[in-house]
């Protein structure tokens, strides 16, 4: 994979390098509904709703081998992009998407030959759709499941904690009666409850901010900005803008019934969580607030390179805890609910 490919932060097109390696969204969503218990046999029609880069659009087709995925992407760059993996964009899309890469058309392909292979076998159950959250009216009555990977904190409204009322009554309208409505979000947003464990590890045991590696870089860290601090966290994170607990009452009130929240963890993978994981998320937490660029990227690779220079010295390779296989996990939050 090349270095540094594909990063895209504009208009909700993002994927971390990681994420794309590691196949982190696809799979993500299968654990999502795997964990939650949702019944994939029989469906006829699945609405990947937000389907940003087509990722989780191949993840739903791959768990539902019989089921159509209608893919609904209101940002034009991100559904340029899902088309382009799947091998049926435009000429115009094609070039766009090299342009957002900052690479040629014939890079761009090479470094998605795999992930084109792998969707080739599902064009035939497969749409891309242009369409507003609020505007699913041609889906009418008609969907079996509508799902979403980290969508449900975009569509938060922001003043109350809950999703536009607007939105959540139009995916209860594409559904037919009985069908089933999950997305999942991010932490960053929902404060999870630390003293329950998640597919059966405790938050000591799977979070990445628990591993040694994290707490000596986020020492490091802090060092470099002159200030000694908590390890976790070390700045401490906005409060949590969705009311997760609240959702019931919204969804029941625009058709809805059986709400459930759960929560289920992903991973990149060790690797990948040593080093690229370790090279954002300290960003990604306000670890570095007001330091500017270039310079938060320098501290950065400073504490990275520091970390790893102290456990090369201090450990032998069977017992550097960066060899464990452990706390190199995020859990995802998520809510389920039935179309009554």
């Amino acid at each position: 994979m090349k270095k540094g490919y594909p990063v895209i932060e504009n208009g909700g097109v993002s994927q971390q390098p990681y994420e794309l390696k590691s196949s982190m969204q696809r799979k993500g969503i299968q654990r999502m509904l795997c964990t939650a218990k949702v019944g994939l046999e029989g469906l006829q029609l699945i609405v990947d709703l937000g389907c940003r880069n087509g990722d989780t659009t191949l993840g739903l087709l791959e768990a539902a081998p019989s089921a159509k995925v209608v893919a609904v992407e209101e940002v034009l760059d991100a559904l340029a992009l899902a088309k382009f993996k799947f091998g049926i964009a435009t000429s115009g899309e094609r070039k766009a998407v090299a342009q957002m890469m900052g690479d040629s058309l014939s890079s761009v392909d090479i470094h998605l030959q795999k992930f084109r292979a792998d969707a080739a076998s599902t064009l035939d159950r497969v749409e891309f759709v242009k369409s507003n959250m609020n505007c699913l009216g041609f889906l009418s009555g008609e969907a079996d499941l509508v799902a979403g990977f980290q969508l449900l904190h975009w569509l938060d409204e922001g003043h109350d904690g809950l999703p536009k009322r607007e939105i959540m009554k139009s995916i209860s309208k594409c559904l037919r009666p009985g069908g089933t409505f999950i997305s999942g979000t991010s932490t960053a947003f929902v404060e999870i409850d630390t003293t329950k464990r998640i597919d059966g590890m405790s938050v000591a045991e799977y979070s990445i901010d628990h591993h040694p590696f994290f707490s000596c870089l986020y020492t490091n860290i802090a060092d470099a900005l002159g200030a000694q601090t908590e390890v976790i966290p070390a700045h401490a994170p906005p409060l949590p803008s969705l009311k997760l607990d609240a959702l019931a009452g919204l969804l029941e009130s625009v058709g809805f019934k059986d709400v459930e929240i759960g929560a289920f963890l992903v991973t990149p993978g060790r690797e990948l969580v040593l080093t690229e994981v370790s090279r954002i998320r300290p960003k990604h937490q306000g670890r570095l607030e007001g330091v500017p660029e270039p310079r938060a990227a320098e501290i950065v690779r400073e504490a990275i390179t520091a970390a790893n220079e102290y456990f090369s010295l201090n450990f032998e390779p069977t017992n550097d805890p960066r060899n464990l296989d452990r706390n190199i996990y995020d859990a995802v939050p998520y809510v389920k609910a039935t179309k009554a």
